[in-house]
């Protein structure tokens, strides 16, 4: 069975000033053997090549060996949930049928689910053991890349719980804690800011196009006009940088202050400020285009 090529990219996000990042805690080093994905999938059973892997991943190889090793070769890793259904989503489902883990997918589009369980049987296998669960986030007529039709014409409410509807619903829907948390769709700051309530200490968040530019790292990096995503250090040590893809730990004390009720008021401000970014910038930051496209 070999990967479908499929993309569950959105458009590239923004950098982050490292004046924000406070020392980050090392990465997590206890992955199980060889770190790379292609290495990875055929331990799993997949028939595959490294350059099909990084097509339907729709990542340079250094960020995905990095996710595979995040998520398939992580033996701690238990359950997985993602923002952005595709090329990730099947890659997992090897782990999902082995009986390595539990994972929730979320996307916008119902059309693009059913294309996925059309094409892919290992997708379908997967989800028919009741542990790879597909997650429809209705946000109303979709367009092109699962993005809500006419956002632009909607009343600022309405696309608030739009924005709800795709961020925290499927979270509530899924309930309980996650090991590895993969941003790669629509809302993607308040996807990562959402997540939050849903670690554990050792849990670790993936931002997709975290830097806009393939190999640009975060020392090197700078603000543009759009840049919002640097909004996650507060809250997040940023512990690797693989290419485009940042992987983030949940700060001890963000945590704490979430349990004791400390830092709700904070909390719920950022993820306001997070939809109300979103609206204020219409087509543009993270619900734009991604810069590929679905085949």
């Amino acid at each position: 069975m070999s990967l479908l090529v499929v993309l569950a990219s959105a458009a590239p996000p923004h950098r982050a000033d490292t004046r924000l990042a406070l020392k980050p805690p090392p990465p997590v080093t206890d992955y199980d053997g060889d770190p790379t994905v292609l290495s990875i999938l055929q331990r799993y059973g997949a028939d595959v090549d490294a350059s099909l892997v990084t097509r339907s991943l729709r990542m340079t190889s250094t960020a995905a060996n990095a996710w595979a090793a995040h998520v398939l070769n992580n033996t701690r890793v238990k359950r997985y949930f993602e923002w952005g259904s595709g090329g990730s989503t099947e890659a997992v489902s090897w782990a999902v049928k082995a009986g390595r883990l539990e994972a929730y997918s979320v996307d916008s589009s119902e059309p693009w689910f059913e294309k996925l369980r059309k094409d892919s049987g290992l997708i379908r296998s997967a989800e028919s053991t009741g542990t790879l669960h597909l997650m429809y986030a209705n946000v109303g007529e979709v367009g092109e890349w699962g993005m809500p039709a006419d956002w632009d014409q909607k009343a600022p409410a309405e696309q608030r719980e739009m924005a709800r509807a795709y961020v925290e619903t499927p979270l509530t829907q899924a309930s309980g804690k996650f090991d590895a948390v993969l941003v790669d769709g629509r809302w993607r700051l308040a996807c990562g800011l959402a997540a939050l309530r849903a670690l554990k200490p050792t849990s670790r968040v993936m931002v997709h196009d975290y830097f806009e530019e393939a190999g640009r790292s975060h020392a090197a990096s700078h603000h543009t006009e759009r840049g919002e995503y640097d909004k996650l250090l507060p809250w997040y040590h940023l512990v690797e940088e693989a290419r485009e893809l940042a992987v983030f730990a949940p700060k001890k004390e963000v945590l704490s202050g979430l349990r004791n009720g400390t830092l709700t008021d904070k909390y719920e401000k950022a993820i306001e400020g997070a939809y109300h970014n979103a609206m204020r910038l219409n087509q543009h930051d993270a619900i734009s285009p991604p810069r590929h496209a679905r085949v």
